[in-house]
């Protein structure tokens, strides 16, 4: 009996010290997953800033704006042919290459 009470406790001891091993490797993972999000969120911040402070100068109204959205149509929610997105950025596009659009010559 207690032969197998000593196995017990050193298997119950194994388990105690692997489980306290994986809690610090989620912890550290975690940690080192956040700081690289927080990182990134503001490398991603600056350069927004970055580009807006370049938007503002040169170009029509329309230009700058075109800058400013994502014209690609490729964005998260697509803007399939035929969509209202698919038409907004015709729009946009059209009012960009257009020099006597309204409100093409600045603010």
């Amino acid at each position: 009996i207690a032969g197998r009470e000593k196995i017990a406790a050193e298997k119950k001891a194994t388990r105690i010290k692997k489980a306290q091993q994986d809690i610090d490797d989620f912890y550290e993972n975690y940690n080192t997953k956040k700081e690289k999000s927080i990182a990134r969120t503001r490398k991603e911040a600056e350069e927004f800033l970055a580009n807006r402070q370049d938007t503002s100068a040169g170009g029509t109204s329309w230009d700058r704006i075109a800058k400013l959205v994502d014209l690609s149509g490729k964005g998260t929610k697509g803007g399939a042919a035929g969509t209202g997105k698919e038409k907004f950025r015709e729009l946009l596009l059209d009012l960009r290459k257009d020099e006597s659009a309204p409100g093409a010559k600045g603010y």
